[in-house]
């Protein structure tokens, strides 16, 4: 009765609760008038779902701004993970050799493995925006001391944590876009946030070119602050935008509403209304529509007898996660889930790294199928010096660091019509098509490269893979999201980034280890494991008009 008395204060005007009450009409019957309505209020108690009520949400102002201020979050990741291969290049006062150079992305990776599925749990138990505050907040202090990093292994320290702090934002970021958006705009509203990633790699590397080519020491203390350092800070401005702005949006709306808090669902939805109505006015009348559904889902809980509040307080703890996935249908989603994942970022991510190299063995006049390596008894992170004739990793930093720049900026202009185009498909074709096509041609065309075996069809062929790869994750990290419910969605998302950054752990180490002893099992192994995950997508289900819960 609380919450009836409640909605009847909030609807004042009796107008507006007309209205409100006719919007629900179609959860009833076409036919039915508005006196048929006041005696089926039980009705749509029992009817109404939180899809329904998202969907009644209206795409505006405020929807433009998750967008960004999630995109912007997210493409921290893309941005510091560039910048690690550029400071392993250009810093120069650490003492950075071939020995040692792996550490720096290896410590980032395993930060982000051991937390992923914690703070991916802890998301779905205090809610995603904490998560993500927090979890920025840890990056942004991290960057700050590590630019002040007076060695190696410090900075080595601190980009593990880094990777920590990113893996709370990987985890929660899209479970708490997802959740303000409609079933028509939720795929491309998904779609544009991992968009912004690659903006965000374009925004690194010209940083890196106005920054790093600029060599200047300038004693500060016990150490030389340098470009790299710059650079470094510089990286973090986007970063720190995403948490400026995230300040100032509201909870997720669907965590809010499985939590069953009715003082903060009004208070969301009055503050989406604010944000509209700037662009558009008269739009008041749609808060109390919302209002309206909110307080149907639930007292629908109430009617089937449960009490949401105290159920959210129990089932939402991190050790009865594991229940949830043993239920049907998510057990077998999990499970196919996990192969997709490592196989897909074992070669997306972990052949990616070595393509530069691969790329130099090629011009080198070398050829996969008519090489015959020796056998040498050598650490595994000097194997690959040899296969390319490299005298010192770190030898001709400034021709190395001009080489990864061209490169990179490359990649990423030749990404952005692609990525315009998936961004456009994903809810068209479907999110489960797209990424098999993705996966499968991907897989192909490092057949291709070991098939065709020379240096100009190499060098076409990669600029090809690293456009498809990239743009692989825009159908899978929206699909992926989708495919769970809202009291373990961000969990989901957290397990299955742990298992693909182990699987770019694998496949960052297999290279140097069998391409040295055979190139072509190599390329047949990641080949292998593009087309296992594009086969084995097929048979989790789509998720394209699909209530998600």
């Amino acid at each position: 009765m609380a919450k009836t008395e409640k909605t009847s204060i909030l609807l004042k005007d009796k107008n507006l609760e007309d209205v409100a009450t006719k919007d629900s009409a179609p959860l009833l019957s076409e036919s039915k008038n508005l006196s048929d309505l006041e005696q089926s209020e039980e009705e749509i108690y029992q009817t109404v779902t939180i899809d329904y009520i998202m969907n009644k949400q209206r795409f505006g102002l405020f929807h433009c701004l998750i967008i960004i201020v999630c995109g912007l979050c997210y493409s921290g990741h893309a941005i510091f993970y560039q910048a690690i291969g550029f400071i392993t290049i250009t810093a120069s006062d650490l003492v950075i050799n071939a020995d040692n150079h792996f550490w720096l992305s290896f410590s980032f990776t395993i930060g982000i493995i051991f937390g992923s599925g914690l703070l991916g749990s802890l998301g779905d138990v205090f809610g995603r925006r904490r998560i993500i505050l927090a979890s920025l907040a840890i990056n942004l202090i991290t960057t700050l001391v590590s630019v002040f990093a007076y060695n190696y292994t410090m900075l080595v320290v601190l980009t593990a944590i880094n990777g920590l702090g990113f893996s709370g934002i990987i985890s929660n970021v899209h479970s708490y876009a997802i959740e303000f958006f409609s079933r028509d705009y939720r795929g491309w509203a998904l779609a544009c946030v991992t968009s912004i990633s690659i903006l965000g790699s374009i925004f690194s590397t010209v940083l890196a070119a106005l920054t790093l080519n600029y060599r200047f020491h300038v004693p500060v203390g016990q150490i030389y602050f340098t470009s790299w350092r710059l650079y470094l800070i510089l990286c973090s401005l986007p970063i720190l935008a995403g948490f400026c702005s995230l300040l100032f949006m509201p909870n997720s709306l669907r965590h809010t509403l499985r939590k069953g808090n009715t003082e903060k669902i009004v208070q969301i939805s009055e503050k989406i209304t604010r944000i509209n109505s700037f662009v558009k006015r008269g739009s008041r009348s749609d808060n109390y529509k919302y209002i309206t559904l909110s307080h149907s889902y639930l007292a629908k809980t109430h009617i089937n007898g449960t009490n949401l509040t105290q159920e959210y307080q129990i089932t939402h703890k991190l050790c009865d996660h594991s229940r949830k996935f043993k239920e049907t249908p998510w057990h077998k989603r999990a499970w196919l889930l996990l192969i997709v994942w490592f196989g897909y970022s074992f070669t997306a991510h972990g052949l990616l790294m070595w393509l530069p190299s691969l790329l130099t063995y090629y011009v080198n006049g070398n050829t996969c199928r008519s090489v015959n390596h020796a056998s040498k008894n050598l650490p595994w992170n000097r194997n690959y010096m040899i296969i390319f004739n490299g005298s010192e990793y770190l030898d001709n930093r400034d021709s190395k660091l001009s080489s990864a720049l061209t490169r990179i900026m490359l990649s990423n202009i030749l990404s952005i019509p692609l990525t315009l185009s998936c961004i456009l498909l994903v809810g068209r074709n479907g999110r489960k098509g797209l990424f098999c096509t993705i996966s499968i041609g991907c897989g192909i065309i490092v057949l291709l490269i070991w098939l065709i075996d020379s240096s100009m069809s190499a060098m076409i062929l990669v600029c090809f893979f690293v456009a498809f790869s990239m743009n692989g994750w825009i159908p899978f990290t929206v699909w992926t999201t989708e495919l769970f419910p809202t009291e373990i969605r961000s969990t989901a998302l957290g397990i299955f980034n742990a298992i693909g950054h182990i699987g770019t752990l694998c496949g960052t180490i297999v290279f140097p280890l069998l391409f040295y002893i055979d190139c072509t099992a190599s390329l047949l192994l990641y080949c292998i494991a593009l087309l296992v995950a594009g086969i084995v997508a097929i048979y989790i289900q789509d998720t394209v008009n699909v209530d998600i819960g």
